[in-house]
């Protein structure tokens, strides 16, 4: 008798859990890539309308912060449902390597779908700009240039000593 009370409560708060989980559930973000080196550029949407339709815009943002640059977020009405959509972009930032949760949030309601993305890092430029390789000719180039005029010179030289009697 009291372990049939027992599994009467145990399925009962599990019956509560999952109509609660399933209130709250909250819609995956879809995501490509889902991980990539610093510079990759991410498309993240929301597979089906999840946003309040008092939204007027949307953000994008990272835990830990760091991660995303050049960041776009759009909403997208869909007819007859009162929600909408969301895409967004980013570009990984020079931000140290793991694993960042990526939420993108409707505004004013404040609404929120999270997933993860995962930073495989890669090399920063110590002071800005673009990191490239180096050109050899454009570096020795001048040197060459020198090599020569000293060389016209020293021709001209010698062949002027000859010709003097």
């Amino acid at each position: 008798m009291r372990s049939m009370k027992l599994l009467a409560i145990m399925l009962a708060v599990s019956i509560v859990l999952s109509i609660m989980a399933s209130a709250h559930a909250v819609p995956p973000l879809k995501i490509i890539p889902s991980y990539g080196p610093i510079g990759t550029h991410v498309a993240v949407t929301v597979p089906f309308p999840f946003f309040n339709h008092l939204d007027t815009s949307c953000t994008i943002s990272s835990s830990p912060n760091g991660l995303i640059s050049d960041p776009t977020c759009v909403l997208s009405v869909v007819e007859d449902e009162g929600r909408q959509t969301a895409s967004a972009s980013f570009t990984v930032a020079c931000a140290p390597a793991g694993e960042y949760t990526v939420t993108i949030t409707g505004n004013p309601v404040s609404d929120h779908v999270r997933t993860v993305f995962v930073n495989e890092g890669g090399s920063c430029p110590a002071v800005g700009g673009v990191v490239m390789p180096v050109n050899t000719l454009a570096i020795l180039g001048p040197w060459f240039a020198v090599i020569g005029l000293v060389g016209c010179i020293g021709t001209a030289i010698v062949v002027a000593k000859k010709r003097r009697p």
